[in-house]
């Protein structure tokens, strides 16, 4: 696991989210509660990357984040807007 990840993620590339992501629901799952708050730390912190925007790793945390919480259609609609 990153260390500190949440304070500095600002500087985290979506490379080393990805990977983080991955480790965490390898061994905690995905129900984990570490798992949610960093996938929504991720893709809240670079959705103002314009380099990220069409990429297939930011948009499959979208949508992993999206089957993970009670409203995904609150969170499509935000992606559109």
């Amino acid at each position: 696991s990153l260390g500190g990840l949440v304070e500095v993620s600002s500087a985290i590339s979506l490379d080393e989210w990805f990977v983080h992501l991955k480790w965490l629901e390898d061994h905690f799952g995905d129900s984990s509660q570490e798992y949610l708050k960093d996938l929504k730390t991720c893709a809240f912190r670079l959705r103002k990357s314009k380099q990220y925007r069409n990429d297939e790793k930011y948009v499959q945390i979208w949508l992993k984040y999206a089957t993970l919480v009670a409203n995904p259609e609150d969170v499509f609609e935000y992606m559109q807007g």
